[in-house]
């Protein structure tokens, strides 16, 4: 099975709490490790309109000008989330990887997801929320 070198990446993904808030298909985005954290937030603001978490008619309010996204969003360091439960999460990567596996006709993808990071308020120090966490995704192309 050949392999990819390991890449730097925005890696997005669809995160739930509760069976009833699942999102169907968990679709994995990919997008350049270029990227600032504003056109990523971008990015997963129109992904989130438009899922299937709204009817068409309730994404309009989603394109009004005066809609306040700052309270759907947390900006972690090398973390972003956005929305409410379920909420589109975001990391930034440095060892994204691919693999094919011809023999059950899917790709598989790894890759390592960072903790969020925060300003400790007592001592003034950046600390993880949580440990890295690896990461395995497969896609099917069998019909």
């Amino acid at each position: 099975m050949p392999k990819t070198r390991k890449r730097k990446a925005w890696v997005i993904q669809w995160v739930w709490f509760g069976e009833h808030r699942k999102v169907e298909p968990n679709i994995l985005h990919i997008l350049s490790a270029r990227w600032p954290s504003r056109k990523v937030l971008d990015y997963m603001r129109g992904l989130y309109m438009n899922s299937d978490l709204f009817l068409v008619s309730e994404r309009f309010r989603f394109t009004l000008p005066r809609r306040n996204w700052d309270n759907m969003v947390i900006h972690e360091g090398p973390r972003l989330s956005f929305g409410h439960n379920p909420t589109l999460t975001a990391w930034y990567v440095s060892d994204l990887a691919t693999e094919l596996d011809k023999q059950n006709f899917c790709e598989i993808v790894r890759w390592t997801q960072t903790p969020g990071k925060r300003l400790n308020p007592e001592s003034g120090e950046i600390e993880n929320l949580g440990e890295p966490i690896q990461k395995e995704f497969r896609i099917s192309y069998a019909s």
